[in-house]
């Protein structure tokens, strides 16, 4: 991820996520699934896998904590397994694993798949759009953590839970807008030490409308560039190589 037009030989992109979410669409149906998975086999993705289970907890009256069963979704996933569209009653998303290969790439990925979505689920409003950007730093045991990345980016207007390994900071925009930068030591891989910088914005009652919300993709990723270029050092600039 580079800002603008700028490019990385070596990103250090391993996923990234654009996601709505919906109201229960009435129009969503079990069938929904075999006509979404259909679709998406013609378009090259043709492995389909059911999503985790997912649980959502609320509190009773009496603060008494109440699992519920979350609505399920499919995944379907290209053949090298490298982007996968999400899909269900309350739910799409598109997802770009690593090798990140460019806006340019997951751009299209993004649209192509809400295009079959709204074949299938026609959805007349979102209540969520959210994209994220989950980058994986890889950081020598002599290094400090704030040679590659800054803990406390500048611009950032409100920030908590400092500390030497972590730090979540919020931007908010017009319309209730808003970016969150996270940064945390990866504890996931024991042998080696990485740093996750993960960046995040989402955008309350996005428009459907293809045209409107290609162009308020563009904005949020450029605004995510921006944040993502002002939360890295020069060091790690050199380490991903500019193109």
């Amino acid at each position: 991820m580079g800002k603008n037009d700028k490019k990385y030989k070596k990103p250090v992109v391993i996923e990234a996520v654009f996601e709505l979410r919906f109201k229960p669409l009435p129009s969503w149906e079990i069938g929904s699934f075999v006509k979404f998975a259909e679709l998406a086999k013609e378009n090259g993705f043709p492995t389909l896998r059911d999503s985790p289970q997912q649980f959502q907890v609320t509190f009773a009256p009496n603060h008494e904590p109440i699992i519920n069963q979350g609505a399920s979704h499919i995944q379907t996933w290209n053949k090298e397994e490298t982007k996968l569209w999400q899909v269900g009653q309350i739910l799409y998303a598109a997802n770009q694993r690593e090798p990140y290969d460019g806006w340019e790439d997951f751009r299209p990925h993004i649209l192509k798949g809400l295009k079959l979505f709204k074949q299938v689920a026609k959805p007349k409003e979102a209540e969520i759009l959210a994209m994220r950007y989950i980058n994986r730093i890889n950081i020598t045991k002599s290094e400090k953590p704030d040679s590659l990345i800054t803990f406390l980016p500048s611009g950032i207007e409100f920030s908590q839970n400092i500390s030497d390994y972590g730090c979540k900071a919020e931007y908010k925009f017009e319309n209730d807008e808003k970016i969150v930068i996270t940064s945390a030591k990866d504890s996931s891989q024991k042998d080696k030490n990485a740093l996750i910088l993960e960046i995040l914005y989402i955008k309350p009652k996005p428009s459907l409308e293809i045209n409107s919300l290609s162009e308020a993709v563009k904005t949020i990723h450029d605004r995510i560039v921006e944040r993502f270029e002002k939360s890295i050092t020069d060091k790690l600039r050199k380490r991903m190589e500019d193109v």
